[in-house]
Formats: structure tokens, sequence, C-alpha cells
């Protein structure tokens, strides 16, 4: 399954050196930058792919183990609370386009279409 989904980020994510825009939110593949509105948001390495991810397919809900396997990769243990941890990060980061991510109880966590 976390093939799947990775050649259908290929296909849809388009340019790697494309910009993806959602709402207030933008994100240079090219220069590795993210701005909320007009502010310009730091974030580390692990929090920008998950907002990559999650910008690249707005509407579609990840589950923590899809997100740990696309994101991380290996070597993490589905058991962890990173994931959740991570989205928690971005949230603070983005201050108010936060309201983008959205958590589906039980279910796992998506970008919202603005």
């Amino acid at each position: 399954m976390v093939s799947r989904v990775r050649a259908i980020l290929r296909r849809t994510s388009g340019k790697r050196n494309g910009s993806l825009c959602l709402g207030g939110l933008r994100l240079d593949q090219q220069e590795h930058t993210v701005y909320a509105g007009e502010r310009e948001v730091l974030l580390s390495l692990k929090e920008y792919e998950l907002l990559k991810l999650f910008m690249s397919c707005p509407g579609r809900l990840f589950t923590r183990s899809q997100l740990l396997g696309l994101v991380w990769e290996s070597g993490v243990s589905e058991n962890t609370r990173t994931v959740d941890v991570h989205v928690g990060t971005l949230r603070t980061k983005l201050g108010e386009f936060s309201a983008y991510i959205e958590t589906v109880r039980g279910a796992g966590d998506c970008m919202k279409k603005p």
C-alpha cells in the first residue's frame, strides 16, 4: 500500500521544482521554504515532509502507519507517538493556518481544502 501511495504522489505532485499552494499556505519545493500568508515558517525536515505530503493530496486521509511509512520510511515503531508530536508542532508553527490540518480520531490526519 505504501508503494501505491508513493506512486500516486509521484504522478500527482508533477514538477519537483514547483510550488504547492493551498489557501494561504505556500510550499516552495525548489527553495525548500514554507510561507503561511506572508510569514516564512521554519520547519524541521520531518515537519516539512509531512506538510508536503498533506498539501500534495488535500482531502486525503493518511493513517499513522501510512505517515510513518511515507515520511519516516523505516526504523520507527507503529506504537510511537512520533506522528502525533510532529503534527502538533507543525500546527503550532503554522499558527492560524493550523486549522487546515484535521485529525480524524481513530482514523488519521489530512489537509482540509480551504
